[in-house]
C-alpha cells in the first residue's frame, strides 16, 4: 500500500535570516553578458533564444524580496516534510522549501536515486539569492532557480479514485502572475514516482513561460549521463552557445561528468520522434532515470567541472567532499529561452522518476547509438510511453478535484490576485476547484495592496513591506489619487524596473519631499551610480545609511559606493564604525579587502583575505579571485620597486589562487584554472 506521512525531518541547517527590504533594482555581483550564439547552432534551435529572458538592467527578483540574510552557521532544525511511500520507493518532499524532492530511496536496492544533501546551506544562486543543492527542484516562471525555492508552497492531501493518497502542491508565481501545481503520485504497485505538472495562464494575452526540473545525482568517474540525442547545444560558461557532437567533443567523452574540467551546460537535442528521457548510470549500469510525456522535451546535463573552482563550489554547498552533477528536464530545448503560452491556456505533462538497470557493457560502450538504444528499450519495457500518456489522460478528472485536507498554506499573493479579479470583473484566476487561494492566507505583505484595492490608497505605514510590478496593479496605482510618500516610492520602483529612469527619479524626489526614508535615498543613490554620478551616489548612500545603520545590505552598498568614488580611506574608516555584527560578515570583509588594496594597505588586505568565507558569493562572481590577483600584482610591484605593469600583471596571473578564494567556473582574464 501507499502511505502519505507528514512529519518533521531534522537537518543541520543555516537560518534563512531576514529578507532584504531593499528592492532589487540592479543586477547582483555575478557577471551578466549577452549570450553569443555560434553559427554551428541550427536555425531551428534559434527560434525562441532570448524570448522571455530579461536583458535590461532590472533584476528579475522583483517583485519578490531578496533572501540574503543567511549565514554559514548551521544547527539542527526541523523541516516539515511529506513522505510518500510504497513497497518500492520512499519519496521525501520538503514542504517549506519549494516542494523540493529531497530524497528518493529505492527500497529494493537500498540506494537513494538522487543526491541527498546532509545539510541545508543556502548560497547565492537563485533569482532571490538563496538556493540550496540536492534532490529535485521545480523551476517555474522565469529563467533561473525558482523564486519560490526557499518558500512554503500550498500543500494538500487527496485520495486517488483507486484509494491511495496523493500529495498536491501549488502556488501563485508573481513575476509571470500565473499558477502552477504539482501532483505527486505513487501507486501501490509502482516502482515509479509520478509528478504531474500543470501551469495555467489566466491572462488575455500570450506569456513567455519557463519550466525546468533540476535533478541532482551523485557523480563519480564511472557515472555516465545518457539521453536520446546525437548532438547537444553546449555552453562552457566562457564564450557562448555552440552545437557539438555527443558523446565525443574535442576528444573527450563529455557524457562522463567527471571528465569536464570546467563548468558546462549540455542541452541534448532530442529529436521530435524520440521519447524524452535522461539518466545517470554507474559502472553497473544502474541509476536514476527521468522520463515524461511529450510536452516536456528538453533534457540537459550540468557539471561543475574538475577545476579548483568547480570543486570549491560543490564543497561550499554541502558538508564533506561528496560531488554531484545535474540531469535536468524542461519544456524548452534550452534555458536561454522561454516557450509561448497562449492566452487562457494550460500546459500539463507527467514526469516519472525511478531506477534504471541496463547492461553495463553496452551503456558504457563506445557505440553511443547502442548505449542509448539499450536504455530506451529497457525503459519501454519497464514503463511504456503509451502507459505514461494514458495515465495523464485518464486522471484529468481527478487532477481537477478539490483538495481534501490542507496540510499547509503558501503565500497570500494568490488570494490577493483572486480578489482583484473578482472586484474588477476579470476571468477567475483558477478554473475548476483543483487549487484554492483562501482569504485566510492574506498577511501583512498584502495589506497595502488590499487598501489600494478597497480604498484607492495605501495605508499610513512607516515601512514598505512588499513590492509590485504586475501591470494591473501598476495601472491601479497610477490612476489612484494617492500622492503619499509610499505611493511615490512604489511608482519610482516600478518606473525604474521598466526602464523609465527620469520618471523614477521624479517619483522618488516627490517621495522625499514628504518623508525622508532610507529606501528612497538608496534608490536615488543607485540611480546616480548607474548614470555615472559617483560622488552624488556616495553622498546619498551615506545619508541613507545614517537613517538605518543596522541594515547589512545597505552598509554593503554604501561601502562599495565610497570605493567606486575613490574614497578608499573613507570606506576603511566607515568599516570601523559599522556594527560589529555587520563588520564580521564575509561580504563586509571582501569589500574592505578591496578598499585596502586600492589604498595600498596590502598587509591589511592580505589579512582580511585569510580564511575569508563570503556566505553570499554569487554563482558567476569572480571578485575573490580577481581581488587576489590585484593584490598579488601590487605586492610584486612593491617588491620590484615598480608600478603595476602589464608584465607584472601577467606574472600575477601565473600564481595559483588559494582554493578558498577560487570560485571560477571557467578561464578568465588569461588566468589559467587550477586543478586540485
Amino acid at each position: 500500500m501507499t502511505s502519505l506521512t507528514i512529519t518533521d525531518q531534522l537537518i543541520p541547517a543555516a537560518d534563512l535570516g531576514p529578507q532584504n527590504p531593499l528592492p532589487q533594482l540592479s543586477r547582483s555581483t555575478g557577471e551578466s553578458k549577452p549570450l553569443t550564439v555560434y553559427e554551428s547552432v541550427p536555425v531551428e534551435s534559434r527560434k525562441y533564444l532570448g524570448y522571455g529572458v530579461s536583458a535590461d538592467v532590472a533584476d528579475p527578483a522583483l517583485p519578490y524580496l531578496v533572501q540574503d540574510g543567511y549565514t554559514r552557521d548551521r544547527q539542527v532544525r526541523p523541516f516539515k516534510t511529506a513522505i510518500l511511500e510504497n513497497d518500492y520507493l520512499k519519496a521525501t518532499i520538503l514542504l517549506e522549501r519549494g516542494g523540493r524532492l529531497w530524497s528518493l530511496l529505492d527500497k529494493r536496492s537500498g540506494r537513494d536515486l538522487v543526491t541527498v544533501n546532509p545539510v541545508f546551506q543556502p548560497a547565492n544562486l537563485a533569482i532571490r539569492n538563496a538556493w540550496f543543492s540536492g534532490g529535485v527542484e521545480w523551476n517555474c516562471g522565469v529563467r533561473g532557480h525558482t523564486p519560490l525555492g526557499c518558500d512554503p508552497l500550498f500543500a494538500a492531501e487527496l485520495t486517488h479514485p483507486e484509494g491511495w493518497p496523493v500529495l498536491r502542491l501549488w502556488e501563485f508565481e508573481r513575476i509571470r502572475a500565473v499558477t502552477y501545481r504539482l501532483d505527486f503520485l505513487l501507486p501501490p504497485d509502482s516502482p515509479w514516482l509520478m509528478v504531474r505538472v500543470a501551469i495555467s495562464n489566466p491572462h488575455a494575452h500570450e506569456l513567455p513561460m519557463y519550466w525546468w526540473s533540476n535533478i541532482a545525482v551523485p557523480v563519480s568517474p564511472d557515472v555516465r549521463v545518457l539521453a536520446p540525442a546525437a548532438r547537444a547545444l553546449n555552453n562552457a560558461y566562457n564564450d557562448g552557445l555552440r552545437c557539438i557532437p555527443i558523446p565525443l567533443h574535442d576528444g573527450v567523452d563529455v557524457t562522463y561528468g567527471s571528465r569536464s574540467r570546467t563548468s558546462n551546460d549540455y542541452f541534448f537535442m532530442v529529436p521530435e520522434t524520440s521519447r524524452p528521457w535522461v539518466t545517470a548510470l554507474d559502472a553497473d549500469g544502474s541509476g536514476l532515470i527521468q522520463t515524461s510525456t511529450r510536452a516536456q522535451r528538453g533534457r540537459k546535463l550540468f557539471v561543475w567541472g574538475e577545476s579548483t573552482g568547480g570543486n570549491q563550489w560543490q564543497k561550499f554547498l554541502t558538508e564533506g567532499d561528496a560531488k554531484y552533477l545535474e540531469i535536468q528536464a524542461g519544456v524548452s530545448p534550452t534555458q536561454y529561452e522561454s516557450f509561448p503560452m497562449a492566452a487562457f491556456s494550460e500546459i500539463e505533462w507527467l514526469e516519472a522518476y525511478g531506477l534504471m538497470e541496463a547492461d553495463s557493457q553496452t551503456v558504457h560502450g563506445c557505440d553511443w547509438q547502442a548505449a542509448t538504444g539499450a536504455v530506451a528499450a529497457e525503459l519501454e519495457r519497464r514503463l511504456p510511453a503509451a502507459d505514461l500518456e494514458k495515465m495523464l489522460a485518464s486522471n484529468r478528472e481527478f487532477f481537477s478535484k478539490a483538495p481534501e485536507r490542507i496540510i499547509q498554506n503558501g503565500s497570500g499573493w494568490g488570494a490577493l490576485e483572486r480578489l482583484r479579479r473578482e472586484r474588477q470583473g476579470e476571468p477567475p484566476l483558477v478554473r475548476g476547484s483543483g487549487i484554492v487561494f483562501d482569504e485566510e492566507t492574506l498577511s501583512e505583505e498584502q495589506s497595502p495592496w488590499i487598501s489600494l484595492l478597497d480604498k484607492g490608497s495605501f495605508p499610513e505605514v512607516d515601512e514598505p513591506v512588499s513590492w509590485m510590478i504586475q501591470d494591473e496593479w501598476v495601472l491601479m496605482l497610477e490612476k489612484s489619487a494617492d500622492v503619499s510618500w509610499l505611493a511615490s516610492l512604489h511608482l519610482g520602483v516600478i518606473r525604474y524596473h521598466r526602464g523609465d529612469l527620469s520618471g523614477a527619479q521624479e517619483a522618488w524626489q516627490e517621495s522625499l519631499q514628504q518623508r525622508l526614508h532610507y529606501i528612497t535615498l538608496r534608490n536615488l543613490a543607485l540611480l546616480a551610480t548607474r548614470e555615472g554620478r559617483s560622488s552624488e551616489a556616495a553622498r546619498l548612500y551615506l545619508e541613507a545609511r545614517a537613517l538605518n545603520p543596522d541594515l547589512a545590505p545597505l552598509a554593503f552598498e554604501c561601502l562599495q559606493s565610497l570605493i567606486a568614488d575613490g574614497h578608499d580611506a573613507r570606506a576603511l574608516d566607515l568599516f570601523e564604525e559599522i556594527p560589529p555584527a555587520i563588520a564580521a560578515l564575509g561580504r563586509s570583509r571582501l569589500i574592505m579587502s578591496r578598499a585596502a588594496v586600492r589604498a595600498g594597505r596590502l598587509s591589511l588586505a592580505e589579512e582580511l583575505l585569510k580564511n575569508l568565507e563570503v556566505a553570499d558569493i554569487q554563482e558567476g562572481e569572480v571578485s575573490l579571485s580577481d581581488l587576489w590577483y590585484e593584490l598579488k600584482a601590487k605586492q610584486i610591484a612593491r617588491d620590484e620597486n615598480s608600478e603595476v605593469t602589464d608584465e607584472i600583471h601577467r606574472k600575477s596571473l601565473l600564481l595559483p589562487v588559494p582554493p578558498h578564494l577560487d570560485f571560477r567556473q571557467a578561464p578568465r582574464n588569461n588566468a589559467s584554472l587550477s586543478t586540485p
